[in-house]
């Protein structure tokens, strides 16, 4: 039986330091929420700016000027509407997790902050997600910039 007693130590000291770490993270995400009524307001901001900057772009990819959009256009405003998709569903997240900071109550604070932790691998994945789809929708941008000036089409040099 001895030999459990270290084993149980071991054990303890491991939840003790879960709680401590679990502690820290609920008062940092408490003081940013008291503060900004965000969990991450900047987060927040880069995606609505994003959000903003990919509608302009699927306008404008939808304004054909009365012709037939090309294949190429229609795959970048594809890929649009599923950057905006991605945009608009990391922000509804966001939202969910703010709070009023006009008369912010203590006890909903630290509900929304702990609320933050739980779904904070939620928030990472749609961030992943948006991040890859405007990586790759900037990437088809400056290909279309690219063939719409180059002057030997096909060529790289």
């Amino acid at each position: 039986m001895s030999g459990m007693e270290p084993l149980a130590a071991l054990g303890l000291a491991s939840n003790v330091m879960q709680m401590i770490s679990f502690g820290h993270e609920v008062a940092t995400t408490y003081s940013q929420l008291k503060r900004s009524g965000m969990p991450d307001p900047n987060l927040s901001s880069n995606t609505e700016k994003l959000v903003e900057l990919i509608t302009r772009l699927e306008t404008s990819l939808t304004q054909t000027s009365g012709k037939e959009a090309s294949a190429e256009e229609k795959r970048l405003e594809s890929l649009a509407t599923k950057c905006l998709e991605a945009g608009k569903s990391l922000n509804t997240e966001l939202e969910r997790l703010a709070i009023d900071t006009k008369k912010p109550r203590r006890r909903d604070i630290v509900g929304r902050a702990v609320q933050s932790i739980w779904r904070r691998g939620k928030i990472d994945d749609l961030e992943r997600d948006l991040k890859r789809c405007a990586e790759t929708l900037s990437l088809g941008l400056l290909m279309r910039i690219w063939s719409v000036n180059d002057p030997v089409p096909g060529s790289i040099n």
